[in-house]
């Protein structure tokens, strides 16, 4: 006999689409009550929160603690573009949402920004280079 956890997963999985319907018209009926327990809830449980959407965005990467921890280890914790040490962010290709590696949240948004593109990115280095400094 499963779990009590097992069961629920199961009921979530089988009923999702509706379950999603009811939680849509809750949170438009219920909006600011909805944001305000959220913000109370995470400034009262900041490491809790920030565990939560480490889980949460890992597991959007199919990735386990394990798998970042070795990731981490093996950049030596260091974003693998700037160098940087701390807190690292996940990086994927949006089009296989394949894991590359770990970069600082700056390096991140700046390959997303320029579209993780090589060809874009060439032409910045090559604007950066040409352009003499004021």
């Amino acid at each position: 006999m499963g779990s009590t956890k097992e069961a629920s997963r199961r009921h979530y999985v089988k009923h999702k689409a509706e379950l999603a319907l009811k939680h849509k018209a809750y949170y438009e009926a219920h909006k600011e009550q909805v944001k305000a327990y959220a913000k109370k809830w995470a400034s009262e449980n900041k490491a809790r929160r920030r565990e939560v959407m480490r889980k949460y965005q890992m597991s959007l990467y199919g990735l386990t603690i394990a798998d970042y921890e070795k990731l981490f280890v093996s950049q030596q914790g260091q974003c693998a573009i700037c160098s940087i040490e701390g807190r690292l962010d996940v990086d994927h290709d949006h089009k296989t949402n394949e894991v590359r590696g770990l970069l600082c949240g700056h390096c991140n948004r700046g390959l997303g920004h320029l579209k993780d593109s090589a060809a874009i990115m060439r032409k910045a280095v090559a604007y950066l280079e040409r352009t003499p400094p004021k």
